[in-house]
């Protein structure tokens, strides 16, 4: 959404790739995500610095994100 332009929403459509440039993933979108619930039930009982997990499908990553800077 484009607030600075009177809160326009903007949508973009993504090219559908052909069969040869699918790639092969090693993770489905729903391990990914009963993963993210596990660690998120485990985390919220064992750790306070991590304030937010996430999955990425197309990267076949759990992402975490931290209250603290760890620079500090």
């Amino acid at each position: 959404m484009d607030q600075e332009n009177g809160g326009v929403i903007n949508i973009g459509f993504l090219s559908i790739p052909s069969d040869d440039q699918l790639n092969e993933v090693k993770y489905s979108r729903k391990s990914l995500e009963s993963l993210v619930d596990e660690l998120s039930s485990t985390i919220d009982e064992t750790e306070d610095e991590i304030g937010s997990i996430s999955s990425s499908f197309a990267q076949q990553q759990v992402i975490n994100g931290y209250t603290n800077d760890e620079d500090s």
